[in-house]
Parts: C-alpha cells; sequence; structure tokens
C-alpha cells in the first residue's frame, strides 16, 4: 500500500540552548550556544488525513521545552551533581564545577550533548507525544532532523517497530520523597493499582534520610516503576526533574503521603481525551487527620482559608507532558500557583466533578501547610479549629 510523506519546516521549529559536548577522554567543550532549527517528516498509512495542526502543536511544544534553556547529559561518566540551593543545581562536569538556576537546567537521557544525540531525543519526544497515531497505524515512521547551523545537521528515523519496542507508557504519574518512608509504598500502590495500567510511576527520592531509599528498592519489583535519586532541594525541583525523565504522552503527580481511588487516572484521561484539554483537575477527597484546619490563602498571603476552600493541591493536576513541561513547578505554593496560571491562559481545561484524589490533609509531621502558615505570621492556634 502507497503512503504519504509530510514534510514539516517553519520557522517557529526551532530553539535556542547551550550546551557542552563531553569528548570519550573526558574533555569537554566550553559551555556555548546555538540556534537550532528543526524539520519533521512523517509517513502517513495510504492516504490518512491527519490536520497539520496537531503535529505542528508537538513539535513546537517539544522545542519550547529547550528553548532558552542549557542542555546537560545526565548520563555523563564525568558529570558530579553536588548538594545544591532549593533554586540552583551545583555540578562538576570534566573537572570544571557550575553553579546554574534549576530553571535553566534540562537534564536529557544521554552521556554527551551532540547534534546527532539531540535528533535521537527530540525524535522519541515527537514520537512519543503522538503515540495514539502510532497505536493506531496512521504513523508509519518519523524523520527528525536538527540543525546546528547552515549545512551541519543530523538527523534520527524511527519506524513504528521502532517506536513499539520503547515500551512508551499512555501515562507518567511523578512523586516526589522526602523521608515519607511510613505512607510512601500505601502511596505507590494506590497508583499501580489504577484501572488504567499503561501508566509508569516516576519516584524522585528527594534526598531522603530516613527509611525512604529501602522501602522504594521495594517498589521496583513492580517493572513501571522508575526511581532517580537527588540531593534535597525541594518538592518543585523534585517534580521538576521527573516531569523531565516522563515518557508519557500524558503526566500526572501524587504527593508521597495521599492516595489515588481505583479509577483515578481513567477519569482524567476520559475527561482530556474527551474534551480535548490541555490540563484537567481532579475533585479532592479531603480526609482530615490533624488539628490544623485552615491554610494561608494563596492570594492573600494576611488571611487563612478553611481547607474546604482549597482549590489545588498537587495530586488533582494532570495534562499532557509538552504542556506541564513548559509551565513546570515554581516555589512552596507550587501547585495553586500552577493551578492560577492555567487556569488564567489560554489552555483548554476543566475541573473533573468526581473526587478522586485523596488528599490526607495534615497526615505528616512538618507539613508544607503548617510551615507556611507559621513563616506567614499568622501562628498555629489560628489555624486550628
Amino acid at each position: 500500500m502507497p503512503s504519504t510523506f509530510l514534510h514539516l519546516s517553519k520557522d517557529s521549529f526551532k530553539f535556542a540552548a547551550g550546551h557542552m559536548t563531553v569528548f570519550p577522554d573526558g574533555t569537554k567543550e566550553r559551555l556555548h550556544g546555538h540556534n537550532f532549527q528543526v524539520a519533521v517528516t512523517i509517513e502517513l498509512a495510504g492516504d490518512e488525513f491527519i490536520a497539520f495542526a496537531r503535529f505542528k502543536q508537538v513539535i513546537r511544544a517539544a522545542c519550547e521545552t529547550w528553548d532558552e534553556r542549557v542542555l546537560l547529559p545526565r548520563l555523563s561518566p564525568h558529570l558530579q551533581v553536588l548538594p545544591s540551593a532549593r533554586q540552583e543545581i551545583d555540578f562538576v562536569l570534566c573537572g570544571d564545577r557550575y553553579v546554574m538556576p534549576r530553571g535553566d537546567v534540562v537534564w536529557l537521557d544521554v552521556d554527551t550533548v551532540t547534534t546527532e544525540k539531540l535528533a535521537g531525543q527530540l525524535c522519541r519526544i515527537v514520537a512519543g507525544d503522538l503515540l495514539p497515531l502510532w497505536a493506531e497505524g496512521q504513523i508509519l515512521s518519523l524523520d527528525v532532523r536538527v540543525e546546528e547551523t547552515v549545512g551541519q545537521a543530523a538527523s534520527c528515523r524511527m519506524s513504528a517497530a521502532d517506536v513499539a519496542s520503547l515500551n512508551l507508557p499512555r501515562v507518567s504519574i511523578v512523586m516526589s520523597c522526602f523521608n515519607k518512608a511510613a505512607t510512601v509504598a500505601a502511596s505507590a500502590k494506590s497508583v499501580l493499582a489504577q484501572t488504567h495500567r499503561d501508566l509508569e510511576l516516576v519516584i524522585i527520592d528527594d534526598g531522603s534520610t530516613d527509611d525512604s531509599p529501602q522501602v522504594l528498592e521495594g517498589l521496583k519489583s513492580d517493572s513501571r516503576v522508575r526511581i532517580e535519586r537527588m540531593a534535597n532541594a525541594g518538592q518543585a525541583a523534585a517534580l521538576n526533574l521527573g516531569v523531565s525523565l516522563a515518557r508519557g504522552e500524558y503526566v500526572g503527580f501524587i504527593d508521597a503521603d495521599d492516595e489515588y481511588h481505583p479509577d483515578h487516572v481513567e477519569a482524567l484521561i476520559g475527561a482530556c481525551d474527551g474534551g480535548g484539554l490541555d490540563v484537567a483537575f481532579a475533585g479532592i477527597d479531603i480526609v482530615q487527620c490533624g488539628s490544623q484546619t485552615h491554610v494561608v490563602d494563596y492570594y492573600d498571603r494576611s488571611r487563612l482559608i478553611p481547607i474546604s476552600e482549597i482549590d489545588c493541591v498537587t495530586g488533582i493536576i494532570f495534562g499532557k507532558r509538552p504542556v506541564l513541561a513548559r509551565l513546570g513547578f515554581v516555589g512552596d505554593y507550587l501547585d495553586i500557583d500552577l493551578y492560577h496560571r492555567v487556569t488564567t491562559s489560554a489552555l483548554k481545561w476543566a475541573k473533573v466533578d468526581r473526587k478522586t484524589y485523596r488528599y490526607y490533609f495534615g497526615r505528616c509531621q512538618g507539613s508544607n501547610s503548617a510551615r507556611m502558615v507559621e513563616e506567614a505570621g499568622l501562628g498555629q492556634e489560628k489555624a486550628q479549629a
């Protein structure tokens, strides 16, 4: 059967990024930047018709994730990540030390950063974001070309068989864990017991000092679990790392002391697929565990609101991976901050009425909500009934 080739090359398919190529002898280039141009060729089965806009959106989103960032080789044997401040990343590469803002860094699953490696990584990202079309047999092959300078480029081609061999999940769930040994296993098991089983669970151990690492090791018997450890840098940095490692078309989140209802992921995928949504927010099933009944109001830090008025917690957020990767998490009010940026943007979003996220409020000592009440100078006694 004849196939059709779509060739996409637009001025907007580009990214400006810094990088350092690491050589086999342990030396490297200096940190420098390039303006990269991207072109994509997609082979469609027969005379299949798919709107160009769908492909353009995926390609632009992939480029925007890397735009104005420093691309670093996470798998380089010459890399050492040092304990860092919450808003910074401190590392040594080939003997040279660097300190960069965390938001400026993108870690790639490569041992060096070259145009060839970038083409391969970008091809996998674009392929993953088009996963439903591969599954339906509509896409036969994909070719991504990355041009570093005029006349110097590299390309990567993937066939349907190549994509199938990657075993890419439809959904990635990201969890950050810091000293949650008592609850993290139950949280993880609620993800793995979902009615929608085509998922992976990416757990970032944010420098735990309790028994969390040992508990997490016990979860690796399920092949859908991936664990990454980092020096303690806070929840926002851990979740951003998790999203960068995620492989699914969609990404969701769960705190290491909360749980999903069994149909949480199924309900959110249904909402996103059915409504063509960029982001969906699940309903919150609040379980009050302590004496604290109020939290600091994100919109007016001088007042408290009852927990029943909480708009968003991290675990109810679910959406397209490129969209959430581009937004990122920031600061202590990371969940409501992202919620506010989504709901005041042009993104297509919706709330799901069903309460499928079980939020154990006050379950663990030293919670962020209690700390923020103290830091706001409001006093814990005012936050309790």
